[in-house]
């Protein structure tokens, strides 16, 4: 078991090595430029979507999956598998179509790209583009989860006192911790998502 554990390791060691010596060496850029018209001969495919491309290299290569950057966090669920399989699924592809045409050039391999634009996938990414500005507000896991708890708290608490109605409850937390000019600019900023 201690062999093993030291074997999968060192795979993984020389496989960040690999990915070291690659970045080291690809022309690729993770600035939030995208030239979207030119050809490309490596797609470095980064949250949220398409943000980084280099075009005039000799190396070729295709990036899915987590390693691509294609997952999601969505506040309420976070995705990646779906983007995972699909990402591999279009990446095989184009690989069998430049195998059948023999020609691994960017071009040759273009079909990759104009297939993840044309799933889900980048769709998806792009939707989705906004979200992480929206949870840099911290209201977001502080404010609401509290106004929620106490108006959570004021519904299921039972004392000695006589209890007003669910709607006046609710209505009266709402207005507390809701009804104001804060609650407003975020409800305007998530506008977008």
């Amino acid at each position: 078991m201690i062999e093993r554990a030291s074997t999968e390791a060192k795979g993984v060691q020389r496989a960040a090595q690999a990915l070291n010596r690659f970045s080291r060496s690809s022309p690729c850029s993770t600035q939030n430029s995208v030239s979207i018209d030119s050809p490309t001969s490596t797609w470095l495919l980064t949250m949220p979507g398409l943000r980084a491309r280099t075009a005039g290299s000799s190396a070729t290569a295709l990036v899915a999956g987590d390693t691509a950057g294609l997952s999601l966090n969505a506040l309420v669920t976070v995705r990646g598998m779906d983007f995972a399989i699909a990402s591999g699924y279009y990446a095989a592809e184009a690989v069998k179509k430049a195998k059948a045409a023999g020609d691994f050039s960017a071009a040759g391999l273009a079909s990759y790209e104009a297939s993840l634009r044309d799933s889900f996938v980048l769709r998806d990414l792009e939707t989705a583009k906004s979200i992480p500005s929206v949870m840099e507000n911290p209201r977001l896991f502080t404010h609401y989860p509290q106004a929620i708890g106490k108006l959570l708290e004021s519904v299921y608490t039972i004392d000695d006192q006589p209890q007003s109605g669910l709607v006046k409850k609710a209505w009266k937390g709402a207005r507390r911790d809701f009804l104001n000019v804060a609650t407003i600019k975020d409800a305007w900023s998530m506008r977008k998502i």
